[in-house]
This record gives C-alpha cells, structure tokens and sequence, in this order.
C-alpha cells in the first residue's frame, strides 16, 4: 500500500516528467531568436579574446553603438533593409541566418519526443555552444577550449542531475530512467569514446597523409575537433559519439568532394588561359586558395542529430540486427 510521501514523490516525479506542450513552442522560438542574436556575439568576441558582456554591440564599420530597437533578431535587420541606421553600411546576412538557426534548433530540440523540461535545458545548451563552435571554426579555423571544455565537463553534471538525457546509452543499466551513476558513468564513457576515438583518427590520418598534414603544421585534424567530439559524447553517450562522429565524417567527405571539384573546375578554367604555365593543377590551386577544411560544423551537425535522434536510431539498428 503507498502512503503519502511515495504519493507526493511519485506526483513530484510525474510532474518533473511532464513534457512542454505545442502551446510552449513560440515562446521556444523566441527564446531562440534572442539567443541566437547573443551567439553572434560570442562567435566575434570569443576568438577575440573579448568579453561578451560588455561593451554593448556596435556597427562593425561607423563603432556606434545599436540601440535595442536596432537589436532585435531578425525583425531589425528587415525593418532596417539590412543597413546601419547611422552610416547605412551593409549589416552581413549572417546575423539573421544564426538567429533563424538557433530558433529552428530549439523548436526541434523541444519537439522531438516532446522531452520533460530538465532534458529540454540540457539539448538547449547543447544547441548553442554547437552553433557557436560551428561559426567560429568557420571563420577562424579553431575550436575555443572555453566551449569543448566545459562540455567535457559539464556533461556527467547534467547526467547526475538529469539521467534521462542518457537514457539507452551504453553503461546505464535497464530501466527508465537510468540511475544517476549509471548515468554519469555513460556520460564519461561516451567522452572517452568520443575523445580517444576521434584521436587515433587524427594520427592515423596525420601519418597517412603526411606530406598534407605537414602544410597545415604537421596535422591532418586540429586537437580541438577532438576535445568537442569529447564533449558531444559527454552529452550523448558512447552511440552518440559514434553517431556524430559517422554523420559527421560523411557530411565533411561530401563537402571535400564538392570542394575539390570546384577547385579542378577553378584549375581548368585557368589552364584553358594559360595553358604554358606551370602550376595550375587542382593541387596547387588549393594551395592557393587553402585546402583546409572546418571539421567543427560538419561534428556539430552530427552532434545535433546524435542529440534529438539517438535513441530513434539506437532503436531501428537494433531492430535490423534482430530481424537480418
């Protein structure tokens, strides 16, 4: 017979599950967009060395300061016509488009399996240092450690404070939800995975293509993909760094080929202009216009869907394995 206090937990427990309904999603969205609009400013700051607290935001070619009515995602930079106010010079598209993704992001991240709210945080903060990470690799060819780090760190936190995140990921034992140290040990887990597997990638392919490797400072793949590989499985668990290591590995190879065709297509065009000239290969056109490729959004990516579909994807291979 359950007597009071086993009621009260259990309605306490109920409760804590309960999933965020439809009518939560716009402010999800909104949430998003201020989010995002703050992301823009961790990916110029941050490689910086800059605080992203203050000073307050500027125009990037007058230095004055953007009131807040110049400030708000996506609907300023429309009603503006993608200008400064003041000295009306082009605002890049980039700012509204990492807004709109942070959004999108957050919508799905509330959406797919409709997660209890303590699961729901965990994906969010994910999400943002994600897409963080992603835009700066892009523009500087680095991984901050002041985002791979505390996801490393981090992520057994949230695995003690909310199992669910780890739920069906290897080490946690049966039952829903996982034990906190079933949790916490296949969140550390999952950065081990994630951290030694993606190393023994990077010396392999640093010993494989040396001569490459050795123009880009002696590494076929910088450390700090392998530290935020780390932090996404702190995160997901040991499948989940598989899984955003492989997706993330194949959306990298596509872009390589669509890369290097571009730069064959750029050597050709050249040849077919100065067919005498020496040095007009595609090898060389990537030396000069740069063969190094961010490894950090295309992991990012893999991370994201190894976050939302993990267990989707856990469950359809184990369903194939029984029934091959």
């Amino acid at each position: 017979m359950t007597g009071r206090g086993g009621r009260a937990e259990s309605r306490a427990v109920s409760e804590r599950d309960l999933p965020l309904g439809p009518a939560f999603h716009p402010a999800l969205v909104l949430f998003g967009l201020c989010v995002g609009s703050f992301l823009n400013v961790v990916v110029h700051r941050l490689p910086l060395g800059r605080s992203i607290v203050t000073p307050r935001s500027a125009c990037p070619s007058c230095r004055a300061p953007i009131p807040w009515y110049d400030n708000l995602p996506i609907l300023s930079y429309l009603l503006l016509g993608g200008r400064c106010r003041r000295c009306r010079a082009g605002i890049s598209l980039r700012y509204p488009f990492v807004e709109a993704l942070t959004a999108l992001l957050f919508l799905a991240a509330g959406t797919v399996d409709s997660p209890p709210a303590g699961v729901l945080a965990a994906r969010l903060a994910v999400v943002s240092a994600l897409v963080a990470v992603s835009f700066i690799d892009l523009d500087h060819l680095i991984v901050p450690d002041s985002i791979s780090i505390p996801l490393m760190v981090v992520g057994p936190v949230a695995a003690f404070a909310v199992p669910e995140l780890l739920a069906g990921a290897w080490l946690t034992g049966p039952g829903f939800p996982p034990d906190r140290g079933g949790a916490v040990l296949a969140s550390a887990f999952g950065a081990l995975v994630g951290g030694v597997g993606l190393n023994l990638v990077r010396w392999g392919g640093s010993a494989l293509f040396r001569r490459a490797a050795e123009r880009q400072g002696g590494e076929a793949m910088g450390f700090g993909d392998v530290k935020l590989l780390a932090g996404i499985g702190a995160w997901t668990g040991g499948q989940g760094a598989l899984l955003a290591f492989v997706l993330g590995s194949a959306l990298g190879a596509l872009f390589g080929l669509a890369h290097i065709g571009r730069l064959a297509c750029v050597a050709r065009a050249r040849r077919s202009r100065r067919a005498s000239a020496p040095g007009h290969g595609a090898l060389a056109a990537a030396r000069r216009f740069g063969s190094a490729i961010p490894f950090a959004p295309f992991l990012a990516a893999g991370g994201v869907a190894a976050l939302l579909l993990r267990g989707r994807v856990v469950g359809w291979f184990d369903f194939w394995i029984r029934n091959v």
